[in-house]
């Protein structure tokens, strides 16, 4: 399991090079990318031979992570941090 948190600087790269990287390297069985700008989060997911990713935008969406046998709020991954209003 990943977990990463993307940011302007580094977007890019996480979504296309380290993604790619991830995903080869059986492993690893998800990729939690974390947006450092609002509660978002990209989860990638391997099933059978593919790599599925699911967008999360509902800060009360409850992100279960088998591989390690816990389930968390994905606004408990933002707790005290504050955003810049867009």
């Amino acid at each position: 399991m990943v977990f990463e948190v993307a940011w302007e600087g580094t977007a890019l790269n996480d979504h296309t090079t380290k993604n790619s990287d991830y995903r080869v390297t059986l492993s690893i069985r998800r990729y939690v990318l974390l947006s450092s700008e609002s509660i978002i989060a990209i989860i990638y997911e391997r099933i059978g031979e593919g790599w599925i990713g699911t967008l999360v935008t509902d800060p009360a969406a409850v992100l279960a992570m088998p591989e390690i046998g816990i389930e968390l709020p994905l606004a408990a991954l933002y707790d005290g941090l504050e955003f810049e209003p867009n």
